[in-house]
Order: structure tokens, then sequence, then C-alpha cells
């Protein structure tokens, strides 16, 4: 494959993830997770068809002497926007990573502490509840 080829192709790559990534960032920020899922696939997909076309690229520094210079600027300034989404995306993820991981610790204690156990006799012959008794709570820990 020529580089020009390649480069058309990394231009395809990159103006398709930048679509897939603003709106999974307006889904991350409006709390839509279906709209994440419907796109998985095809990021998965565009980032290793990325990978492969970026190695081959790297893999002949020189080869760029072929191919236009605007359309060299236009890739660079994709791929600028491209790395300015993806890093607004882990941020995004990490908050509602760090959000769920919280929420999830505040359910399993208010399950501990209002789960159902029977009384215990006190020292003065009453029956109540005498401490927390934990409740099983399983997290899932896939995003």
């Amino acid at each position: 494959m020529e580089m020009q080829e390649r480069v058309n192709d990394l231009i395809f790559i990159c103006e398709r993830m930048i679509e897939i990534l603003t709106i999974e960032n307006q889904a991350l920020r409006t709390h839509a997770p279906d709209q994440m899922k419907e796109r998985l696939d095809e990021k998965t997909q565009l980032s290793l068809f990325y990978e492969r076309h970026m190695k081959s690229v790297q893999r002949q520094p020189n080869g760029f002497a072929d191919v236009e210079k605007d359309t060299l600027e236009s890739l660079r300034e994709l791929g600028t926007e491209m790395n300015e989404l993806l890093d607004e995306n882990g941020r995004l993820l990490k908050i509602a990573m760090d959000t769920n991981r919280k929420l999830m610790k505040r359910v399993a204690e208010a399950a501990q502490i209002h789960a159902p156990h029977s009384g215990t006799y006190a020292q003065n012959g009453q029956t109540g509840a005498q401490g927390y008794v934990t409740a099983p709570v399983s997290l899932n820990q896939e995003l």
C-alpha cells in the first residue's frame, strides 16, 4: 500500500474517531451509557486499524516525501483534535468510574446497616438488634 493511501486511511480513521469520541464524551456528560455501547465495537476496530497504520507509517519515515503537504497538515490537525478528545474521554471515564465506585460503596454500607437479622437478648432480658450484620453485596466492576 502506498503512503498516500495510508495517510488517506488515517484521515478517515481520525475523522470517524472524532465523531465517535464527540458522541461518547457527550454521553458521559449526560449519563447516557446506551449511546456509548452502540459505538464500542466500531471504536475498537478503528483503534486497531489506526495502530496498524501508524506502525506501518513509522517503519517508513521518509515515505511522507510523496504525500501532499495539505494532506499531511490535515492529518496533523485531525490527530491533534483526536488526541484532545481522547484526553477528555479518559478524564470523563475516570470521573464516571470513581462516581460509580463511591455510589456502590455507599449502597453496600447501607445494605449492611439495614440488613434484616434476628434480635438478641440484652443483659436486662429485652430483645433488640445488637450491631451490624453483613449482607452479601456483589459489584460488577466492568465498565
